[in-house]
């Protein structure tokens, strides 16, 4: 997507409350929310956090059912990006 983000899917993820609902919602929309914040025009910034494996327990997720439905999104996101037209110029500041 060009966000520049290592690792997407980490659940570790701060914003402006406002800039939050301001955005498109859709289901499983927080695999995308760097995107589309940067589609907004907002200034994303990274920080490293200390990733810890699972104590105990298994994940109830799968491979394929989470697949198909990030690809899907993928493509609902790619559309978003490529029709939005925002007034103005630089980013804005977080």
């Amino acid at each position: 997507m060009g966000d520049k983000a290592n690792d997407t899917g980490c659940g570790l993820k701060v914003f402006r409350r406002d800039a939050f609902l301001a955005l498109p919602y859709f289901d499983h929309m927080h695999r995308y929310l760097i995107a589309l914040m940067l589609r907004e025009g907002l200034e994303v910034r990274f920080m490293q956090v200390n990733h810890r494996p699972r104590g105990v327990g298994r994940s109830k997720y799968g491979v394929l059912d989470r697949a198909l439905v990030g690809i899907s999104d993928l493509f609902g996101v790619l559309w978003l990006k490529r029709r939005f037209r925002k007034a103005g110029g630089a980013p804005k500041e977080l």
